[in-house]
Protein backbone atom coordinates (compact mmCIF):
# COMPACT_ATOMS: atom_id res chain seq x y z
CA UNK A 1 0.00 0.00 0.00
CA UNK A 2 1.09 3.59 0.64
CA UNK A 3 -0.36 5.21 -2.05
CA UNK A 4 -3.81 5.86 -2.90
CA UNK A 5 -4.71 2.99 -5.47
CA UNK A 6 -7.43 2.28 -7.10
CA UNK A 7 -7.52 -0.85 -9.66
CA UNK A 8 -9.23 0.51 -13.13
CA UNK A 9 -9.69 -1.53 -16.07
CA UNK A 10 -6.18 -0.96 -18.02
CA UNK A 11 -6.08 2.08 -19.82
CA UNK A 12 -8.80 4.19 -17.82
CA UNK A 13 -7.44 6.30 -15.01
CA UNK A 14 -9.52 6.92 -11.99
CA UNK A 15 -10.44 10.46 -10.97
CA UNK A 16 -9.01 12.14 -7.72
CA UNK A 17 -9.28 13.41 -4.48
CA UNK A 18 -10.99 12.44 -1.60
CA UNK A 19 -12.85 15.66 -1.66
CA UNK A 20 -13.99 14.88 -5.39
CA UNK A 21 -15.72 11.53 -4.35
CA UNK A 22 -17.35 12.77 -1.29
CA UNK A 23 -18.51 15.90 -3.28
CA UNK A 24 -19.82 12.83 -6.12
CA UNK A 25 -20.92 10.90 -3.76
CA UNK A 26 -23.27 13.55 -1.65
CA UNK A 27 -24.37 14.72 -4.81
CA UNK A 28 -26.30 11.45 -5.54
CA UNK A 29 -27.66 10.97 -2.09
CA UNK A 30 -29.29 14.46 -2.74
CA UNK A 31 -30.33 13.72 -6.13
CA UNK A 32 -32.02 10.21 -4.58
CA UNK A 33 -33.78 12.63 -2.21
CA UNK A 34 -34.81 14.73 -4.41
CA UNK A 35 -36.37 11.83 -6.38
CA UNK A 36 -38.29 10.66 -3.65
CA UNK A 37 -40.72 13.42 -3.86
CA UNK A 38 -41.30 13.64 -7.34
CA UNK A 39 -44.05 11.18 -8.79
CA UNK A 40 -41.81 11.93 -11.92
CA UNK A 41 -39.01 9.68 -11.41
CA UNK A 42 -38.74 6.59 -11.56
CA UNK A 43 -37.82 4.27 -8.40
CA UNK A 44 -34.73 2.43 -10.59
CA UNK A 45 -33.12 6.03 -11.10
CA UNK A 46 -33.88 6.79 -7.34
CA UNK A 47 -32.24 3.51 -6.96
CA UNK A 48 -29.09 4.27 -9.37
CA UNK A 49 -28.23 7.59 -7.24
CA UNK A 50 -28.43 5.69 -4.29
CA UNK A 51 -26.56 3.29 -4.89
CA UNK A 52 -24.02 5.43 -6.60
CA UNK A 53 -23.86 7.84 -3.51
CA UNK A 54 -22.57 4.60 -1.21
CA UNK A 55 -20.60 3.37 -3.43
CA UNK A 56 -18.61 6.21 -3.82
CA UNK A 57 -18.72 7.32 -0.08
CA UNK A 58 -17.10 4.25 0.59
CA UNK A 59 -15.26 3.99 -2.33
CA UNK A 60 -13.87 7.77 -0.42
CA UNK A 61 -13.24 6.02 2.82
CA UNK A 62 -11.14 3.68 1.54
CA UNK A 63 -9.15 6.24 -0.28
CA UNK A 64 -9.03 8.23 2.94
CA UNK A 65 -7.57 5.09 4.90
CA UNK A 66 -4.90 4.39 1.11
CA UNK A 67 -6.45 0.94 1.46
CA UNK A 68 -6.59 -0.39 -2.28
CA UNK A 69 -9.39 -1.55 -4.34
CA UNK A 70 -10.94 -2.71 -7.62
CA UNK A 71 -12.82 -0.88 -10.23
CA UNK A 72 -15.84 -2.38 -9.03
CA UNK A 73 -19.49 -1.21 -8.52
CA UNK A 74 -20.22 -3.99 -6.07
CA UNK A 75 -20.95 -2.31 -2.69
CA UNK A 76 -20.47 -5.97 -0.72
CA UNK A 77 -16.99 -6.17 -2.17
CA UNK A 78 -15.62 -2.47 -1.63
CA UNK A 79 -17.53 -3.37 2.29
CA UNK A 80 -15.54 -6.50 2.62
CA UNK A 81 -12.65 -4.87 1.62
CA UNK A 82 -13.56 -2.17 4.54
CA UNK A 83 -14.10 -4.58 7.00
CA UNK A 84 -10.98 -6.21 6.21
CA UNK A 85 -8.94 -3.04 7.27
CA UNK A 86 -11.04 -2.93 10.25
CA UNK A 87 -12.94 0.02 8.68
CA UNK A 88 -15.86 0.44 11.34
CA UNK A 89 -18.97 0.83 9.44
CA UNK A 90 -22.78 1.62 10.10
CA UNK A 91 -25.46 -1.35 9.95
CA UNK A 92 -26.72 1.01 7.42
CA UNK A 93 -23.60 1.11 5.18
CA UNK A 94 -22.81 -2.40 5.46
CA UNK A 95 -26.52 -3.33 4.82
CA UNK A 96 -25.68 -1.21 1.64
CA UNK A 97 -24.84 -3.98 -0.70
CA UNK A 98 -28.63 -4.59 -1.55
CA UNK A 99 -28.10 -1.46 -3.74
CA UNK A 100 -25.58 -3.22 -5.83
CA UNK A 101 -27.71 -4.46 -8.41
CA UNK A 102 -29.39 -1.11 -9.22
CA UNK A 103 -26.01 0.23 -10.49
CA UNK A 104 -26.08 -1.29 -13.91
CA UNK A 105 -29.09 -3.15 -14.34
CA UNK A 106 -31.81 -0.69 -14.12
CA UNK A 107 -30.29 2.14 -15.51
CA UNK A 108 -31.86 1.01 -19.29
CA UNK A 109 -35.49 1.06 -20.22
CA UNK A 110 -36.70 -2.44 -20.69
CA UNK A 111 -35.00 -3.53 -17.60
CA UNK A 112 -37.87 -4.45 -15.63
CA UNK A 113 -40.09 -3.18 -12.95
CA UNK A 114 -37.97 -1.47 -10.04
CA UNK A 115 -39.31 -1.89 -6.05
CA UNK A 116 -37.10 0.31 -4.13
CA UNK A 117 -35.87 -2.09 -1.35
CA UNK A 118 -36.79 -1.44 2.10
CA UNK A 119 -33.83 -0.08 3.70
CA UNK A 120 -33.22 2.74 1.32
CA UNK A 121 -35.72 4.95 2.41
CA UNK A 122 -34.07 4.77 6.10
CA UNK A 123 -30.37 5.20 4.67
CA UNK A 124 -31.67 8.26 2.34
CA UNK A 125 -32.41 9.75 5.38
CA UNK A 126 -29.42 8.73 7.44
CA UNK A 127 -27.05 7.25 5.39
CA UNK A 128 -23.63 8.02 6.90
CA UNK A 129 -19.90 6.12 6.79
CA UNK A 130 -18.20 6.39 10.23
CA UNK A 131 -14.64 5.58 10.01
CA UNK A 132 -12.50 5.45 13.18
CA UNK A 133 -9.47 6.96 12.95
CA UNK A 134 -5.97 5.53 13.39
Amino acid sequence: MGRLSIKPPEGKEMPGSLQTWLSHAQSDLELARLGRSSKDILAAQICFHAQQAAEKAIKAVLLSRQIDFPFTHDIEQLIEIAEQHKVDLTSDVRNAGTLTPYAVETRYPGSGQVNMPHPLAQMLGEFGVKAKTK
